[in-house]
Protein backbone atom coordinates (compact mmCIF):
# COMPACT_ATOMS: atom_id res chain seq x y z
CA UNK A 1 0.00 0.00 0.00
CA UNK A 2 2.74 2.50 0.86
CA UNK A 3 4.45 1.60 -2.41
CA UNK A 4 1.60 2.43 -4.23
CA UNK A 5 1.30 5.64 -2.51
CA UNK A 6 4.31 6.58 -3.75
CA UNK A 7 4.08 5.58 -7.58
CA UNK A 8 0.53 7.76 -7.40
CA UNK A 9 2.54 10.51 -5.89
CA UNK A 10 5.06 10.76 -8.42
CA UNK A 11 3.82 9.58 -11.51
CA UNK A 12 -0.10 11.16 -11.46
CA UNK A 13 0.27 14.19 -14.53
CA UNK A 14 -1.26 16.24 -11.99
CA UNK A 15 1.93 16.82 -10.34
CA UNK A 16 4.00 17.87 -13.47
CA UNK A 17 3.68 22.04 -12.85
CA UNK A 18 5.63 21.62 -9.33
CA UNK A 19 8.22 19.46 -10.95
CA UNK A 20 8.58 20.44 -14.72
CA UNK A 21 7.81 23.97 -13.89
CA UNK A 22 10.87 25.42 -12.45
CA UNK A 23 9.34 28.69 -10.30
CA UNK A 24 7.59 25.90 -8.73
CA UNK A 25 10.46 24.35 -7.00
CA UNK A 26 9.85 26.04 -4.20
CA UNK A 27 6.63 24.00 -4.22
CA UNK A 28 7.95 20.75 -3.94
CA UNK A 29 10.75 21.48 -1.34
CA UNK A 30 8.34 22.72 0.54
CA UNK A 31 6.00 19.57 0.32
CA UNK A 32 9.57 17.74 0.90
CA UNK A 33 10.09 19.50 4.24
CA UNK A 34 6.89 19.79 5.34
CA UNK A 35 6.48 15.76 5.16
CA UNK A 36 9.61 14.94 6.64
CA UNK A 37 8.93 17.39 9.62
CA UNK A 38 5.55 14.89 10.04
CA UNK A 39 7.78 11.75 9.79
CA UNK A 40 10.21 12.95 12.19
CA UNK A 41 7.59 14.01 14.81
CA UNK A 42 5.73 10.69 14.19
CA UNK A 43 9.33 8.83 15.18
CA UNK A 44 9.54 11.68 18.17
CA UNK A 45 6.53 10.17 19.14
CA UNK A 46 6.69 6.47 18.95
CA UNK A 47 10.34 6.67 20.22
CA UNK A 48 10.72 5.71 24.04
CA UNK A 49 14.46 6.85 24.68
CA UNK A 50 13.73 10.68 26.04
CA UNK A 51 16.70 11.91 24.34
CA UNK A 52 16.04 11.03 20.92
CA UNK A 53 12.27 11.58 21.02
CA UNK A 54 13.79 15.33 21.54
CA UNK A 55 16.22 15.24 19.21
CA UNK A 56 13.98 13.91 16.71
CA UNK A 57 11.41 16.46 17.62
CA UNK A 58 13.76 19.21 17.39
CA UNK A 59 14.16 18.34 13.96
CA UNK A 60 10.81 18.18 13.16
CA UNK A 61 10.37 21.73 14.04
CA UNK A 62 13.72 22.76 12.16
CA UNK A 63 12.63 20.92 8.91
CA UNK A 64 8.64 23.17 8.96
CA UNK A 65 10.68 26.18 9.48
CA UNK A 66 12.87 25.43 6.26
CA UNK A 67 9.49 24.03 4.62
CA UNK A 68 8.31 27.85 5.73
CA UNK A 69 11.32 29.29 4.59
CA UNK A 70 10.22 27.71 1.06
CA UNK A 71 6.68 28.40 0.39
CA UNK A 72 3.50 29.37 2.74
CA UNK A 73 1.11 26.53 2.58
CA UNK A 74 3.79 24.69 4.90
CA UNK A 75 1.53 27.02 8.11
CA UNK A 76 -0.84 24.06 8.45
CA UNK A 77 1.37 21.67 9.40
CA UNK A 78 0.63 22.24 13.18
CA UNK A 79 -3.05 21.59 12.15
CA UNK A 80 -2.20 18.20 10.40
CA UNK A 81 0.01 17.67 13.43
CA UNK A 82 -2.47 17.53 15.64
CA UNK A 83 -4.73 16.20 13.92
CA UNK A 84 -2.75 12.89 13.02
CA UNK A 85 -1.83 13.18 17.08
CA UNK A 86 -5.79 12.94 18.03
CA UNK A 87 -6.44 10.01 15.51
CA UNK A 88 -3.48 7.72 15.40
CA UNK A 89 -1.65 8.24 19.09
CA UNK A 90 -4.81 9.56 21.46
CA UNK A 91 -6.96 7.04 19.56
CA UNK A 92 -9.60 9.95 19.81
CA UNK A 93 -9.92 10.24 22.75
CA UNK A 94 -12.21 13.77 23.34
CA UNK A 95 -10.53 13.79 27.69
CA UNK A 96 -6.67 13.59 25.76
CA UNK A 97 -8.25 17.07 23.94
CA UNK A 98 -9.59 18.13 27.28
CA UNK A 99 -6.25 17.63 29.17
CA UNK A 100 -4.67 19.26 27.41
CA UNK A 101 -6.67 22.64 26.02
CA UNK A 102 -3.69 24.85 26.89
CA UNK A 103 -1.35 23.34 24.00
CA UNK A 104 -4.40 23.87 21.78
CA UNK A 105 -3.97 27.92 22.47
CA UNK A 106 -0.16 27.47 22.20
CA UNK A 107 -1.15 26.14 18.36
CA UNK A 108 -3.27 28.88 17.80
CA UNK A 109 -1.02 31.57 18.66
CA UNK A 110 1.85 29.57 16.32
CA UNK A 111 -0.93 30.19 13.34
CA UNK A 112 -1.57 33.39 13.85
CA UNK A 113 2.45 34.04 14.72
CA UNK A 114 2.72 32.86 11.08
CA UNK A 115 0.10 34.43 9.98
CA UNK A 116 1.92 37.60 10.95
CA UNK A 117 5.00 36.70 9.72
CA UNK A 118 4.05 36.31 6.20
CA UNK A 119 0.65 39.15 6.09
CA UNK A 120 2.64 41.82 8.72
CA UNK A 121 1.23 43.93 10.96
CA UNK A 122 -1.74 44.49 9.15
CA UNK A 123 -2.50 41.27 7.78
CA UNK A 124 -6.30 42.45 6.98
CA UNK A 125 -5.15 44.94 5.13
CA UNK A 126 -2.22 42.85 3.14
CA UNK A 127 -5.25 40.77 2.17
CA UNK A 128 -7.60 43.88 0.67
CA UNK A 129 -4.49 45.52 -1.25
CA UNK A 130 -3.99 41.95 -3.54
CA UNK A 131 -7.22 42.79 -4.53
CA UNK A 132 -6.25 45.69 -5.94
CA UNK A 133 -5.43 44.84 -9.29
CA UNK A 134 -7.32 41.73 -9.56
CA UNK A 135 -10.91 41.47 -11.69
CA UNK A 136 -12.67 39.94 -9.12
CA UNK A 137 -13.41 41.13 -5.59
CA UNK A 138 -12.59 38.55 -2.04
CA UNK A 139 -16.41 37.79 -1.86
CA UNK A 140 -15.84 36.32 -5.57
CA UNK A 141 -12.63 34.20 -5.05
CA UNK A 142 -14.21 32.67 -2.11
CA UNK A 143 -17.46 31.84 -3.97
CA UNK A 144 -15.35 30.77 -7.11
CA UNK A 145 -13.03 28.54 -5.00
CA UNK A 146 -15.52 25.87 -4.03
CA UNK A 147 -16.03 25.40 -8.01
CA UNK A 148 -12.37 25.47 -8.58
CA UNK A 149 -11.89 22.54 -5.62
CA UNK A 150 -14.10 20.50 -6.80
CA UNK A 151 -12.86 20.74 -10.50
CA UNK A 152 -9.29 20.14 -8.69
CA UNK A 153 -10.98 16.43 -7.17
CA UNK A 154 -12.10 15.61 -11.14
CA UNK A 155 -8.68 16.26 -12.38
CA UNK A 156 -7.35 13.76 -9.86
CA UNK A 157 -9.59 11.26 -11.12
CA UNK A 158 -9.56 11.96 -14.20
CA UNK A 159 -5.94 13.77 -15.53
CA UNK A 160 -6.14 13.26 -19.25
CA UNK A 161 -3.68 15.29 -20.50
CA UNK A 162 -6.48 16.98 -22.63
CA UNK A 163 -7.93 18.26 -19.21
CA UNK A 164 -4.88 19.80 -18.01
CA UNK A 165 -3.21 23.62 -18.69
CA UNK A 166 -0.61 25.53 -16.78
CA UNK A 167 -3.61 28.65 -17.67
CA UNK A 168 -7.13 27.64 -17.32
CA UNK A 169 -10.09 29.47 -17.77
CA UNK A 170 -12.42 29.95 -15.24
CA UNK A 171 -15.32 33.11 -14.56
CA UNK A 172 -15.81 34.12 -11.32
CA UNK A 173 -18.95 33.23 -9.15
CA UNK A 174 -20.91 36.53 -7.95
CA UNK A 175 -23.49 34.10 -5.92
CA UNK A 176 -24.22 31.01 -4.69
CA UNK A 177 -26.49 31.21 -7.90
CA UNK A 178 -24.49 32.65 -10.57
CA UNK A 179 -23.73 30.53 -11.64
CA UNK A 180 -25.83 27.65 -10.22
CA UNK A 181 -22.59 25.20 -9.76
CA UNK A 182 -21.27 27.45 -6.83
CA UNK A 183 -23.99 26.15 -4.94
CA UNK A 184 -23.20 22.45 -6.17
CA UNK A 185 -19.82 22.55 -5.40
CA UNK A 186 -20.29 23.97 -1.60
CA UNK A 187 -22.73 20.90 -1.44
CA UNK A 188 -20.44 18.07 -2.81
CA UNK A 189 -17.23 19.61 -0.16
CA UNK A 190 -19.85 20.12 2.61
CA UNK A 191 -20.76 16.41 2.35
CA UNK A 192 -17.21 15.50 1.90
CA UNK A 193 -16.60 16.68 4.78
CA UNK A 194 -19.50 15.88 6.71
CA UNK A 195 -18.58 12.34 5.08
CA UNK A 196 -15.00 12.71 6.97
CA UNK A 197 -16.91 13.39 10.30
CA UNK A 198 -19.19 10.44 9.96
CA UNK A 199 -16.41 8.08 9.52
CA UNK A 200 -13.64 9.73 11.46
CA UNK A 201 -14.01 6.74 14.77
CA UNK A 202 -14.91 3.43 11.84
CA UNK A 203 -12.63 4.38 8.93
CA UNK A 204 -9.97 7.27 10.37
CA UNK A 205 -7.58 6.76 7.76
CA UNK A 206 -10.25 7.75 5.20
CA UNK A 207 -11.54 10.83 7.22
CA UNK A 208 -7.76 11.71 8.07
CA UNK A 209 -6.91 11.76 4.04
CA UNK A 210 -10.49 14.20 3.26
CA UNK A 211 -9.04 16.76 6.03
CA UNK A 212 -5.72 16.71 4.59
CA UNK A 213 -7.14 17.46 1.37
CA UNK A 214 -9.52 20.68 2.73
CA UNK A 215 -6.57 21.50 5.32
CA UNK A 216 -4.12 21.99 2.89
CA UNK A 217 -5.94 23.69 0.16
CA UNK A 218 -7.12 26.38 2.51
CA UNK A 219 -4.39 28.79 2.24
CA UNK A 220 -4.59 29.20 -1.48
CA UNK A 221 -8.24 28.25 -2.01
CA UNK A 222 -9.57 31.31 0.52
CA UNK A 223 -9.22 34.69 1.31
CA UNK A 224 -5.80 35.33 -0.17
CA UNK A 225 -5.44 37.11 -3.17
CA UNK A 226 -4.16 35.12 -5.51
CA UNK A 227 -4.92 33.94 -9.01
CA UNK A 228 -7.97 31.33 -9.23
CA UNK A 229 -6.59 28.11 -10.05
CA UNK A 230 -3.24 26.54 -10.42
CA UNK A 231 -2.59 22.70 -10.95
CA UNK A 232 0.89 23.10 -8.93
CA UNK A 233 -1.93 23.62 -5.99
CA UNK A 234 -2.33 20.13 -5.37
CA UNK A 235 1.07 18.91 -4.76
CA UNK A 236 0.74 18.84 -0.83
CA UNK A 237 -2.93 17.64 -1.10
CA UNK A 238 -2.16 15.27 -3.29
CA UNK A 239 -0.62 13.08 -1.03
CA UNK A 240 -3.59 12.42 0.84
CA UNK A 241 -5.12 11.64 -2.57
CA UNK A 242 -2.73 9.43 -3.33
CA UNK A 243 -2.56 7.51 0.25
CA UNK A 244 -6.53 7.16 0.03
CA UNK A 245 -7.20 5.35 -3.25
CA UNK A 246 -4.46 2.87 -2.36
CA UNK A 247 -5.96 2.14 1.07
CA UNK A 248 -9.36 2.11 -0.60
CA UNK A 249 -8.37 -0.64 -3.51
CA UNK A 250 -6.30 -2.83 -1.09
CA UNK A 251 -9.72 -2.34 1.65
CA UNK A 252 -11.93 -3.82 -1.23
CA UNK A 253 -9.72 -6.28 -2.48
CA UNK A 254 -8.28 -7.19 0.68
CA UNK A 255 -8.34 -11.00 -0.15
CA UNK A 256 -7.82 -10.81 -3.71
CA UNK A 257 -3.96 -8.97 -3.45
CA UNK A 258 -3.57 -10.26 -7.03
CA UNK A 259 -6.09 -8.23 -8.47
CA UNK A 260 -5.84 -5.21 -6.21
CA UNK A 261 -1.89 -5.25 -7.41
CA UNK A 262 -3.10 -5.98 -11.28
CA UNK A 263 -5.43 -3.16 -10.76
CA UNK A 264 -2.74 -0.97 -9.78
CA UNK A 265 -0.39 -1.55 -12.40
CA UNK A 266 -2.90 -0.52 -14.58
CA UNK A 267 -3.42 2.75 -12.82
CA UNK A 268 0.60 3.34 -12.64
CA UNK A 269 0.77 2.77 -16.24
CA UNK A 270 -1.82 4.84 -17.27
CA UNK A 271 -0.80 7.79 -14.84
CA UNK A 272 2.86 7.18 -16.43
CA UNK A 273 1.93 7.55 -19.91
CA UNK A 274 -0.39 10.76 -19.18
CA UNK A 275 2.68 12.21 -17.49
CA UNK A 276 5.03 11.29 -20.69
CA UNK A 277 2.02 12.35 -23.04
CA UNK A 278 1.86 16.05 -21.17
CA UNK A 279 5.66 16.76 -20.38
CA UNK A 280 6.21 16.65 -24.48
CA UNK A 281 4.21 20.29 -24.26
CA UNK A 282 6.50 21.30 -21.59
CA UNK A 283 9.44 20.42 -23.46
CA UNK A 284 9.62 23.69 -25.71
CA UNK A 285 8.20 27.35 -24.69
CA UNK A 286 5.97 27.71 -28.24
CA UNK A 287 4.61 24.26 -27.38
CA UNK A 288 3.98 24.74 -23.91
CA UNK A 289 2.15 28.53 -24.79
CA UNK A 290 0.42 27.27 -27.81
CA UNK A 291 -1.24 24.50 -25.55
CA UNK A 292 -2.73 26.76 -23.25
CA UNK A 293 -3.99 28.71 -26.14
CA UNK A 294 -5.53 26.03 -27.52
CA UNK A 295 -7.36 24.64 -24.43
CA UNK A 296 -7.58 28.92 -22.83
CA UNK A 297 -8.19 31.40 -26.28
CA UNK A 298 -8.85 33.99 -23.52
CA UNK A 299 -5.99 34.11 -22.02
CA UNK A 300 -3.87 37.45 -22.44
CA UNK A 301 -1.18 36.07 -20.54
CA UNK A 302 -0.66 32.90 -22.34
CA UNK A 303 -0.99 35.60 -25.95
CA UNK A 304 1.39 37.58 -24.56
CA UNK A 305 4.14 35.14 -23.44
CA UNK A 306 4.12 32.89 -27.03
CA UNK A 307 4.75 36.43 -28.08
CA UNK A 308 7.77 36.93 -26.33
CA UNK A 309 9.04 33.99 -27.07
CA UNK A 310 8.42 34.08 -31.06
CA UNK A 311 10.15 37.37 -30.58
CA UNK A 312 13.14 35.77 -29.46
CA UNK A 313 12.55 33.60 -32.32
CA UNK A 314 13.35 36.02 -34.73
CA UNK A 315 9.24 35.19 -35.91
CA UNK A 316 8.29 38.96 -35.35
CA UNK A 317 4.83 39.39 -37.56
CA UNK A 318 3.46 36.43 -35.59
CA UNK A 319 4.88 37.73 -32.23
CA UNK A 320 3.19 41.19 -33.17
CA UNK A 321 -0.18 38.97 -33.93
CA UNK A 322 -0.02 37.49 -30.52
CA UNK A 323 0.73 41.01 -28.53
CA UNK A 324 -2.19 42.55 -30.40
CA UNK A 325 -4.52 39.55 -29.39
CA UNK A 326 -3.62 39.69 -25.49
CA UNK A 327 -4.71 43.65 -26.18
CA UNK A 328 -7.79 42.83 -27.43
CA UNK A 329 -8.33 40.65 -24.58
CA UNK A 330 -7.52 43.32 -22.04
CA UNK A 331 -6.53 46.58 -23.27
CA UNK A 332 -4.72 47.77 -20.10
CA UNK A 333 -2.30 44.67 -20.43
CA UNK A 334 0.72 46.68 -19.40
CA UNK A 335 3.06 44.04 -20.43
CA UNK A 336 1.68 43.37 -23.71
CA UNK A 337 1.81 47.11 -24.30
CA UNK A 338 5.37 47.16 -23.51
CA UNK A 339 6.48 43.95 -25.56
CA UNK A 340 4.69 44.95 -28.56
CA UNK A 341 6.55 48.28 -28.41
CA UNK A 342 9.75 46.20 -28.90
CA UNK A 343 8.39 44.05 -31.53
CA UNK A 344 7.25 47.42 -33.30
CA UNK A 345 10.76 48.80 -33.27
CA UNK A 346 12.59 45.57 -33.99
CA UNK A 347 10.24 46.70 -37.68
CA UNK A 348 11.75 49.92 -37.58
CA UNK A 349 8.00 51.28 -36.64
CA UNK A 350 9.38 53.84 -34.29
CA UNK A 351 5.88 55.47 -33.77
CA UNK A 352 3.66 52.86 -33.22
CA UNK A 353 6.35 51.76 -30.54
CA UNK A 354 6.71 54.88 -29.00
CA UNK A 355 2.89 55.18 -28.73
CA UNK A 356 2.55 51.87 -27.21
CA UNK A 357 5.44 52.49 -24.55
CA UNK A 358 3.08 55.98 -23.90
CA UNK A 359 0.55 53.40 -23.38
CA UNK A 360 2.23 51.18 -21.03
CA UNK A 361 3.76 54.51 -18.68
CA UNK A 362 -0.18 55.52 -18.53
CA UNK A 363 -1.70 52.32 -16.92
CA UNK A 364 2.29 51.76 -14.93
CA UNK A 365 3.79 55.65 -14.31
CA UNK A 366 6.59 53.64 -12.49
CA UNK A 367 7.88 51.61 -15.26
CA UNK A 368 11.19 52.38 -15.60
CA UNK A 369 11.95 49.78 -18.44
CA UNK A 370 9.10 51.16 -20.80
CA UNK A 371 11.02 54.82 -19.73
CA UNK A 372 14.24 53.63 -21.22
CA UNK A 373 12.71 52.21 -24.10
CA UNK A 374 10.90 55.47 -25.29
CA UNK A 375 13.84 56.76 -24.69
CA UNK A 376 15.57 54.58 -26.97
CA UNK A 377 13.00 55.31 -29.96
CA UNK A 378 13.52 58.62 -29.59
CA UNK A 379 17.26 59.21 -29.83
CA UNK A 380 16.58 56.88 -33.02
CA UNK A 381 14.59 59.57 -34.14
CA UNK A 382 17.32 62.10 -33.19
CA UNK A 383 15.27 63.74 -29.81
CA UNK A 384 18.32 63.25 -28.16
CA UNK A 385 17.17 66.04 -25.30
CA UNK A 386 13.56 64.27 -24.88
CA UNK A 387 15.87 61.11 -24.56
CA UNK A 388 17.71 62.12 -21.99
CA UNK A 389 14.50 63.02 -20.17
CA UNK A 390 13.21 59.72 -20.27
CA UNK A 391 16.44 57.81 -19.46
CA UNK A 392 16.66 60.65 -16.25
CA UNK A 393 13.01 59.58 -15.18
CA UNK A 394 13.98 56.04 -15.24
CA UNK A 395 16.92 56.19 -13.06
CA UNK A 396 15.11 58.91 -10.87
CA UNK A 397 12.76 55.16 -10.49
CA UNK A 398 15.46 52.44 -10.61
CA UNK A 399 19.06 54.28 -10.01
CA UNK A 400 20.69 51.02 -10.04
CA UNK A 401 19.35 50.55 -13.91
CA UNK A 402 22.46 49.55 -15.66
CA UNK A 403 20.87 49.64 -19.04
CA UNK A 404 19.35 53.43 -18.45
CA UNK A 405 23.12 54.42 -17.61
CA UNK A 406 24.31 53.56 -20.64
CA UNK A 407 21.72 54.62 -22.83
CA UNK A 408 22.32 58.13 -20.88
CA UNK A 409 25.58 58.04 -22.05
CA UNK A 410 24.60 57.33 -25.34
CA UNK A 411 22.91 60.15 -25.37
CA UNK A 412 24.76 62.57 -23.76
CA UNK A 413 27.87 61.82 -25.44
CA UNK A 414 25.76 62.27 -29.26
CA UNK A 415 25.02 66.14 -27.05
CA UNK A 416 29.12 66.55 -26.57
CA UNK A 417 28.87 65.72 -22.82
CA UNK A 418 31.72 63.51 -22.44
CA UNK A 419 32.33 63.80 -18.71
CA UNK A 420 29.07 63.09 -18.13
CA UNK A 421 28.69 60.40 -20.70
CA UNK A 422 31.95 58.69 -19.17
CA UNK A 423 30.07 58.98 -15.76
CA UNK A 424 27.36 57.01 -16.92
CA UNK A 425 29.04 54.55 -18.46
CA UNK A 426 30.71 54.35 -15.23
CA UNK A 427 27.89 53.66 -13.25
CA UNK A 428 26.59 51.17 -15.64
CA UNK A 429 29.57 48.77 -15.26
CA UNK A 430 29.61 49.69 -11.73
CA UNK A 431 26.40 47.92 -11.17
CA UNK A 432 26.91 45.11 -14.03
CA UNK A 433 30.94 44.72 -14.23
CA UNK A 434 31.04 42.46 -17.64
CA UNK A 435 28.66 45.10 -19.43
CA UNK A 436 29.80 44.62 -23.19
CA UNK A 437 28.24 47.43 -24.56
CA UNK A 438 29.59 49.97 -21.74
CA UNK A 439 32.98 49.10 -21.87
CA UNK A 440 32.74 49.59 -25.75
CA UNK A 441 30.87 52.57 -25.20
CA UNK A 442 33.29 54.28 -22.93
CA UNK A 443 36.23 53.46 -24.33
CA UNK A 444 34.76 55.51 -27.49
CA UNK A 445 34.30 58.42 -25.08
CA UNK A 446 37.56 58.01 -23.67
CA UNK A 447 39.42 57.79 -27.06
CA UNK A 448 37.90 61.22 -27.73
CA UNK A 449 39.42 62.79 -25.06
CA UNK A 450 42.75 61.28 -26.12
CA UNK A 451 43.00 59.18 -23.13
CA UNK A 452 44.22 56.41 -25.16
CA UNK A 453 45.50 53.89 -22.74
CA UNK A 454 42.23 53.53 -20.66
CA UNK A 455 40.35 53.42 -23.95
CA UNK A 456 42.52 50.45 -25.17
CA UNK A 457 41.79 48.61 -21.49
CA UNK A 458 38.26 49.02 -21.91
CA UNK A 459 37.98 47.93 -25.71
CA UNK A 460 39.88 45.02 -24.84
CA UNK A 461 37.35 43.99 -22.03
CA UNK A 462 34.67 44.49 -24.65
CA UNK A 463 36.29 41.99 -26.43
CA UNK A 464 37.12 39.84 -23.77
CA UNK A 465 33.29 39.54 -22.83
CA UNK A 466 32.07 39.26 -26.68
CA UNK A 467 35.12 38.19 -28.84
CA UNK A 468 32.68 38.62 -32.09
CA UNK A 469 32.65 42.57 -31.49
CA UNK A 470 33.63 43.62 -35.15
CA UNK A 471 32.68 47.41 -33.94
CA UNK A 472 35.16 46.71 -31.16
CA UNK A 473 37.69 45.28 -33.07
CA UNK A 474 37.92 48.40 -35.38
CA UNK A 475 37.79 50.28 -32.74
CA UNK A 476 41.14 48.85 -30.96
CA UNK A 477 42.64 49.06 -34.01
CA UNK A 478 42.22 53.18 -34.38
CA UNK A 479 43.51 53.56 -30.97
CA UNK A 480 46.16 51.54 -31.58
CA UNK A 481 47.21 53.32 -34.82
CA UNK A 482 47.13 56.80 -32.68
CA UNK A 483 49.64 55.02 -30.07
CA UNK A 484 51.81 54.32 -32.85
CA UNK A 485 50.68 50.36 -33.16
CA UNK A 486 50.94 49.74 -36.15
CA UNK A 487 50.98 45.69 -36.03
CA UNK A 488 48.40 45.69 -33.33
CA UNK A 489 45.99 48.26 -35.37
CA UNK A 490 46.51 45.74 -38.50
CA UNK A 491 45.58 42.71 -36.63
CA UNK A 492 42.57 44.70 -35.21
CA UNK A 493 41.30 45.29 -38.43
CA UNK A 494 41.91 41.93 -39.69
CA UNK A 495 39.70 40.50 -37.10
CA UNK A 496 36.99 42.92 -37.52
CA UNK A 497 36.82 41.93 -40.97
CA UNK A 498 37.53 37.57 -40.38
CA UNK A 499 33.82 38.56 -38.02
CA UNK A 500 32.28 40.72 -40.49
CA UNK A 501 33.94 40.84 -43.93
CA UNK A 502 31.44 43.52 -45.86
CA UNK A 503 32.25 45.80 -42.85
CA UNK A 504 33.82 48.83 -45.34
CA UNK A 505 34.84 51.19 -42.47
CA UNK A 506 37.51 48.10 -41.50
CA UNK A 507 38.57 47.52 -44.72
CA UNK A 508 39.23 51.28 -45.37
CA UNK A 509 41.52 51.49 -41.97
CA UNK A 510 43.26 48.58 -42.81
CA UNK A 511 44.02 49.44 -46.49
CA UNK A 512 45.29 53.15 -44.90
CA UNK A 513 47.39 51.55 -42.53
CA UNK A 514 48.98 49.16 -44.66
CA UNK A 515 50.11 51.77 -47.10
CA UNK A 516 51.52 53.87 -43.77
CA UNK A 517 53.00 50.81 -42.65
CA UNK A 518 54.98 50.05 -46.76
CA UNK A 519 56.18 53.54 -46.24
CA UNK A 520 57.68 53.33 -43.22
CA UNK A 521 59.50 50.43 -44.49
Amino acid sequence: MSLFTALIFITHPIQIQSVTYVVQRMNSMAVMFYLLSLLLYIYGRLSRTRGKRWILLCGCFTSWIMALGSKEIAGTLPLIIFLYEWYFIQDLRIEWIRRNIKYFFLLFIILVLVGFIYLGQSPFDKILSAYENRDFTMFERVLTQFRVVVFYISLLFCPHPSRLNLLHHITASHSLFAPLTTLFSLLIIVGLIGLAIFLYKKRRLISFCILWFFINLVIESSVIGLEMIYEHRLYLPMFAFSLLLAYLLFALLSKKQFWAVAIFVIIILSLGTFTYMRNRVWQDEITLWSNVISKNPQSQRAHNNLGVVLKKRGRIDEAIGHFLKALRIKPNDVDAHYNLGIALADQGRTEEAIDHYLQALRIKPDFEKAYNNLGTALAGQGRTEEAIDHYLQALRIKPDFDKAHNNLGLALYKKGRLEEAIDHYLQALQIKPDYEDAHHNLGIALAKQDRIEEAIYHYLQALRIKPDNSEAHNNLGVVLFRKGNIEGAIASFREALVIKPDYTLAKNNLKKTLMIQQQNQ
